[in-house]
């Protein structure tokens, strides 16, 4: 009776609700150690000019959150698909602003810090043993749904 839910893969239930996204987190072999590749956005964008980020951005129709993020990777870093070598799928973000983000980890190889001046103003790296020897700071925030006065709370 239950057979054809063994292979089922699960999803959000919303989620088709929410604006899909997906990033690439880079580690570059630089100075003997591997590094993570951060972009700081160029200033001209209309949406956050200089924030500080990971290659990525929207997801197109009909495309795969992996798709995406090597797409995006590719046009921000001006590199080809030879050179990205995908690791893993990291956890997915889902935020209170109704947007998914898929994360995904990879290896840059013969990168030669290129980049798109039209997306990214530019790009610097962290030692990743800095991130596994560092203990995060943590920051908490309360998001409360607040109901229009005329609705009915059941």
């Amino acid at each position: 009776m239950f057979d054809n839910l063994k292979n089922r893969k699960p999803r959000s239930i919303d989620e088709k609700e929410y604006r899909k996204f997906a990033v690439m987190v880079c580690l570059v072999e630089r100075d003997d150690e591997l590094q993570v590749l951060f972009e700081k956005r160029a200033g001209g964008l209309k949406r956050q000019p200089g924030e500080i980020c990971f290659p990525g951005g929207a997801r197109d129709s009909g495309e795969s959150a992996l798709e995406n993020a090597v797409r995006e990777t590719k046009d921000e870093l001006l590199i080809s698909d030879e050179q990205i070598h995908v690791i893993a799928q990291m956890d997915t973000l889902y935020t209170a602003y109704n947007t998914m983000v898929s994360v995904f980890l990879c290896e840059l190889k013969d990168y030669q810090d290129t980049f798109s001046p039209d997306e990214v103003g530019e790009i610097f790296y962290v030692p990743l043993k800095y991130f596994i020897e560092t203990e995060p700071d943590a920051y908490q925030n309360t998001v409360k749904p607040i109901p229009p006065e005329n609705s009915l709370m059941i």
